[in-house]
């Protein structure tokens, strides 16, 4: 037996083409917006993109949901008067628990600036991390780096340095301290000889440091003088 195929007529009412006879064969005689009930809220008739929707937008779902969260509440009161009393009182023991936990961790976190022994561990905690991710970290840097143009370089390394100066100027005083404390421990456990060349080391390395500085003050000099050049010929486009 060949499938019945549906028949559209319009609407007597809207004039919208709709299914007047489905393939089972039922008959409706208006079309399906037309035969859903108005909006609970408003009244209006619902578009069709609503029909199986009790409401005609989602305004009116919004005004539906807040009276019936509204019944809902006077329910709950009516049936217990203490509620807002205990929801009142349990907001507040939340808030002193988060209170005192925020008053024991800036504590905690005071006394760890403070503790060399802490302060050693998660400093070797942090060497150990990066050596194992060293590489990985090198890579991250250079894609990052190599994406930027020379002005886009010159501003993060502008920004850093700015960062760095005001952690140092904040921070000066106790890194002196710590860095004093750490170089006696030092010195005091090496021989005469060790500690020669230790001062040997260092000479050499400070001397390297300051050619190293003096490198990076010509590259920013150098950038920056790039970087006018690119506005100056941007400005004359």
């Amino acid at each position: 037996m060949a499938k019945r195929t549906p028949i559209f007529r319009p609407c007597p009412n809207c004039g919208e083409e709709y299914k007047y006879k489905l393939s089972s064969g039922k008959i409706y005689e208006i079309c399906e917006v037309c035969r859903a009930d108005p909006c609970e809220v408003c009244g209006e008739k619902k578009p069709k993109e609503r029909v199986r929707f009790k409401t005609c937008s989602e305004a009116c779902q919004t005004i539906k949901k807040r009276a019936r969260w509204n019944i809902e509440y006077i329910n709950r009161i009516q049936a217990d008067p203490d509620l807002n009393k205990r929801q009142y009182e349990k907001t507040k023991k939340s808030e002193e628990k988060v209170q005192k936990r925020r008053v024991y961790d800036r504590a905690r976190s005071l006394s760890r600036r403070t503790n060399t022994e802490y302060l050693t561990k998660e400093r070797e905690r942090q060497s150990k991390r990066y050596a194992e991710q060293k590489e990985d970290i090198r890579i991250q840097r250079e894609e990052r780096l190599n994406a930027m143009t020379p002005a886009e370089k010159l501003e993060l390394e502008n920004r850093d340095r700015t960062k760095r100066a005001e952690w140092w100027a904040k921070n000066k005083e106790r890194m002196y301290e710590l860095r004093k404390q750490k170089e006696q421990e030092k010195r005091h456990n090496m021989s005469e000889e060790q500690l020669a060349e230790y001062l040997k080391n260092r000479r050499e390395q400070g001397r390297i440091n300051a050619a190293k500085r003096r490198q990076q003050r010509r590259l920013r000099e150098m950038m920056g003088d790039i970087n006018k050049v690119l506005e100056k010929a941007q400005n004359d486009k």
